[in-house]
């Protein structure tokens, strides 16, 4: 399909990346473009390849996964990362997504499971395991999530059009790009642009910590 999820594929055990590699030639709707055992590998692979989506493992050799993350991010921002462990571990989780990470998934997941959550995220959504939610929610009772809170967030909600607000209430209510374009009678394209530019301008990684913010801002209320 010309209109596949490109991916790559992150992990330090090949035999696991061929794995994956097989089971994603059942669904049409991706198309594995590379792979790469490491996070500095993942790195110079993302630069010659531009997937849409890096699903890499946490902890390799080297360079790990949520390192990876922060520069793919941050030199490839057109890239969705999607971590994938055996583990999950409140620290790894909350890194990897303050790094920018779109999804945290562990590797015990059904197939079935893996194909909806990446399909997600190529919509522009974000995606979590069960077993790792709680991480999260306990992060944000503690305030552990994003560091912007207070005063700060509120200069921050004020420097906000109307338009982007209402961006970020759609986001902090669960909705994917494609919900968002039908809501507000926008191109999915144009919606997946004016995102990007409203996450850069607040200074937010992904729509995880986005979401965060419109509740701690009491954009939501």
């Amino acid at each position: 399909m010309s209109d596949a999820v490109k991916i790559l594929l992150v992990d330090d055990q090949s035999l696991y990346r061929e794995g994956l590699a097989e089971l994603f030639k059942k669904w049409d709707e991706f198309i594995v473009v590379g792979d790469a055992a490491d996070g500095a590998e993942a790195i110079e692979r993302c630069a010659e390849l531009h997937p849409d989506l890096v699903l890499m493992d946490v902890k390799m050799p080297g360079m790990d996964g949520i390192e990876a993350c922060g520069v793919i991010r941050q030199e490839q921002p057109g890239t969705a990362v999607v971590m994938l462990s055996l583990y999950g571990e409140k620290d790894r989780v909350l890194t990897s997504i303050n790094n920018g990470a779109s999804g945290y998934l562990l590797k015990n997941i059904h197939a079935r499971q893996l194909h909806s959550k990446l399909l997600s995220v190529a919509r522009g959504g974000a995606v979590l395991s069960d077993e790792v939610v709680p991480v999260c929610f306990d992060a944000l009772r503690t305030q552990r999530f994003v560091p912007v809170c207070g005063e700060g967030s509120r200069q921050l909600l004020a420097s906000l059009t109307d338009h982007e607000k209402e961006l970020l209430r759609l986001i902090a209510g669960g909705a994917s790009n494609k919900d968002i374009a039908a809501a507000l009678f926008l191109g999915e394209s144009t919606v997946k642009k004016q995102v990007s530019l409203m996450l850069t301008k607040l200074g937010l990684g992904n729509r995880v910590q986005a979401a965060v913010f419109a509740l701690r801002s009491g954009l939501t209320e």
